[in-house]
């Protein structure tokens, strides 16, 4: 009896073990989620937050002040309505996310962009990801607008589920590039008051498949087009908007492409204007560009705007034709030449404030015929090559220009000068 028991014993446990190591390898494979506490179950742990965490029950009395009714505070929780008298009540609604439970509750703020969740995952370099997670407009107004961001880039759809008091899906993919741990966080984009308030729950980040349409998350200046405005850094993918230290790519394909603002100052390294993409400038304003002006595309200036180049090396400049040239062009450089890679045209003023074109064979062709044309050319600001300029009518003829004699090789009249 004791030896059958035995046997049986052996067997009903080898099965056992036969199941439970099934059971690992089964979980093993299992794509595993690199986000702590994504669906809420352990509360206010595993992320941090720019909103102000509250516990606090809404008034029964209309009171705003209290719960979630300031804009700009967060909880999670299971039902928002606790919260908020306004918010949508999950208990009357059939549908739920698949973990159920607790939640990330949201008043969205209202005076700048904040992040409502943030939490930094460590990663593979050059690898793919999907990051996946429900979210819901809670008070039934169609002005919800969220956004997910890979450290500063707004990675795939905006949240903007509008009015609907249900659960929606969304799901991005990214390749890791170089980087090897990354900041994901959800923040308000929109600052209205009213209805920008988010539910999020079941937030998921698992190693991915290769396919195509991956976004890659660097910290490159790639404009991005959500707006047309030059200062946002959103359009930017990055933390900041662009300076004279940063190399920016301006692509092809987008429907918004940047616009300075009458009166601004914009500022990049090198820049490059890729083939059907364009750049407008407006009255007033001043693109400073300290590396290489490569330009493909468009350059939209106002009469008034001017393109400086300023930088402390020699600077590469390209993309201008007698069909869309440079309007004002200004040279300010303590050292280094500017080197063109084509005939350079310019439709109204060629300013030699400081530093030297060396035209490498090709021409800088001012096509202003006014005697304000060229300016502030000395002995140590001048044109080393072939510089033309158009000659207008007897009244604004050149008639004795004192170039130096720098300024004057390879110098073409190509007007009357009678």
């Amino acid at each position: 009896m004791q030896h059958f028991f035995t046997r049986f014993s052996l067997g009903y446990i080898q099965k056992i073990v036969l199941l439970v190591f099934c059971i690992l390898v089964g979980v093993k494979v299992q794509a595993q989620n690199l986000i702590t506490n994504g669906n809420f179950s352990s509360g206010n742990t595993g992320f941090t937050s720019e909103y102000t965490y509250t516990t606090e029950a809404k008034s029964n009395t209309g009171d705003y002040s209290k719960g979630l009714g300031p804009e700009g505070r967060y909880t999670v929780g299971t039902e928002p309505f606790y919260y908020h008298k306004d918010f949508c009540k999950l208990s009357d609604i059939s549908g739920s996310t698949p973990s159920g439970g607790n939640m990330l509750i949201g008043n969205g703020y209202n005076g700048s962009s904040k992040k409502l969740w943030t939490q930094t995952v460590a990663l593979q370099a050059n690898t793919n990801y999907k990051l996946t997670f429900y979210a819901i407009s809670l008070a039934g107004a169609n002005t919800l607008l969220f956004g997910l961001y890979g450290n500063c880039t707004r990675l795939g759809q905006d949240i903007d589920v509008g009015n609907t008091c249900a659960w929606t899906l969304y799901t991005m993919t990214f390749n890791s590039g170089v980087l090897t741990s990354l900041e994901l966080s959800l923040r308000n984009i929109s600052v209205n008051a009213s209805g920008n308030d988010i539910a999020v729950d079941d937030i998921i980040l698992v190693k991915d498949n290769p396919v195509t349409n991956y976004a890659t998350i660097s910290d490159d200046f790639v404009w991005q087009g959500y707006t047309t405005d030059w200062t946002n850094a959103d359009n930017w993918g990055s933390c900041t908007v662009p300076t004279c230290s940063d190399d920016v790519v301006i692509p092809t394909g987008l429907t918004n492409y940047p616009v300075l603002a009458s009166n601004t100052t914009g500022a990049v390294k090198s820049i490059t204007i890729q083939s059907g993409a364009t750049v407008t400038l407006n009255s007033g304003s001043e693109l400073q560009v300290c590396g290489n002006l490569l330009n493909s595309g468009t350059i939209s200036a106002s009469s008034t705007a001017i393109i400086t180049l300023m930088g402390t090396t020699n600077q590469a400049i390209s993309g201008s034709s007698s069909t869309s040239p440079y309007v004002n062009l200004k040279i300010n450089k303590n050292s280094g030449y500017v080197i063109p890679s084509n005939t350079i045209y310019i439709a109204k003023n060629l300013n030699l404030t400081k530093g030297i074109i060396t035209t490498n064979g090709y021409e800088m062709y001012v096509l202003n015929g006014t005697t304000s044309a060229i300016t502030n050319f000395s002995s140590a600001s001048y044109v080393d090559g072939n510089l033309r300029r158009a000659i207008g009518s007897s009244a604004n003829r050149v008639t004795n220009p004192s170039f130096t004699s720098a300024l004057t090789t390879g110098w073409t009249s190509t007007g009357s000068t009678s």
